[in-house]
């Protein structure tokens, strides 16, 4: 999968995801340095890449609704943020990768699990009893 890291993760978190297999962009070094929300939203559309960081503005499925960006996912850490604090995160985004995608998708990860914020099937496609 292709993703696209926020200046506020750096090189562990790339490297993490990196020797899982994925390809990963660091924002910072694009010349996001900075850059308001909208602007990254486009720049990771634009490179079909999902947007991953500690941002929690994106983690609003009001403002970035599901399928209208290329995905969000949110680390969510305590506070004050340790390393380690960082790395399990990071191991429960990747096992999260094994078994679903947030593209266009809002996943908020924390150490321990990994909530979705998808959009919702069309009425037609709903069950009814």
């Amino acid at each position: 999968m292709r993703f696209a890291l926020d200046e506020n993760l750096g090189r562990r978190a790339a490297r993490v995801l990196r020797a899982a297999g994925h390809d990963v962009m660091l924002l910072a070094e694009e010349g996001l340095r900075g850059a308001g929300d909208a602007k990254v939203i486009e720049a990771t559309g634009a490179a079909d890449r999902v947007l991953v960081t500690l941002d929690f503005d994106f983690a609003n499925p009001v403002r970035f609704a599901p399928r209208t960006h290329g995905g969000i996912v949110v680390i969510v850490l305590p506070s004050p943020p340790t390393l380690d604090d960082v790395e399990a995160a990071m191991a429960t985004f990747v096992r999260g990768l094994a078994v679903a995608t947030p593209k266009d998708a809002i996943w908020m990860v924390r150490f321990d699990r990994i909530r979705l914020f998808e959009e919702p099937a069309p009425e037609s496609a709903r069950a009814f009893s």
